[in-house]
């Protein structure tokens, strides 16, 4: 414990958060800038389990954002290369890499207590969006692009992706055709596992939609109220 002493004199997060942290098990869905900053702020902070999952290699473009990787990662299957990493930092927490696309949610998330979003890919966004509202689990969506920035918690009743979004759009600003500001990056990671360990704890985090500005530096949360006759009504 004395490991974790300074966060756990935060009166917000205490022992009790400490000890929910280090039993929960945690999904992280794409291990680009938003997931190796989540994954290292998590095992650092010391989760018990992480599951991420990414198809990807390290090409020299994600070193300017991408926190886990380093030059001699070029090449390297993204998830291997961030369990090794993890492993030096904190190696009481328990690693599970899945080197493959996620299309199959329920596999991936069975034995998760929480879900984050680093995707940079719609349909995935969607398809994590729908399986963890029937399957009643909490997930935090999170989105970046050149210095604008979007996190939206989810717990079982709150507003959904799809209650900003009823359908994926077919044009989307991305890390693609926008660029990416890499402080942005580590905000928007970092307002998600803020979120996902609140929703941990039990606290109500729903309907709430943060909007972040990177350049400006201001943050404004939104009341995103369910939408009539999507599912997440249950």
């Amino acid at each position: 414990m004395y490991r974790y002493v300074k966060q756990v004199q935060v009166e917000q997060f205490g022992k009790e958060g400490q000890l929910k942290l280090s039993k929960a098990r945690i999904g992280i869905i794409g291990c680009g800038g938003l997931g190796t900053q989540q994954a290292e702020t998590l095992v650092r902070m010391g989760a018990g389990f992480l599951r991420i999952a990414d198809y990807d290699v390290v090409e020299e473009t994600n070193l300017h954002r991408q926190h886990l990787f380093e030059n001699a990662d070029l090449g390297e299957t993204k998830v291997i290369a961030a369990r090794n990493r993890l492993r030096r930092i904190n190696p009481d927490c328990k690693l599970d890499p899945v080197s493959r696309e996620v299309h199959d949610i329920e596999g991936f998330a069975e034995d998760l207590d929480l879900i984050l979003d680093a995707t940079d890919d719609v349909p995935t966004r969607f398809e994590i969006n729908d399986y963890c509202i029937a399957a009643g689990l909490p997930f935090v969506y999170g989105g970046v692009a050149g210095t604008e920035g979007l996190v939206l918690p989810h717990t079982p009743g709150g507003a959904c992706l799809r209650c900003l979004c009823p359908e994926p759009p077919k044009v989307v600003r991305t890390c693609a055709n926008r660029g990416i500001f890499p402080p942005l990056v580590t905000q928007t990671a970092s307002v998600q596992v803020v979120q996902a360990i609140r929703i941990l704890l039990g606290e109500s985090v729903a309907n709430t939609l943060i909007r972040i500005d990177a350049w400006s530096c201001s943050v404004r949360s939104v009341e995103l109220m369910p939408r009539e006759g999507c599912g997440c009504h249950g």
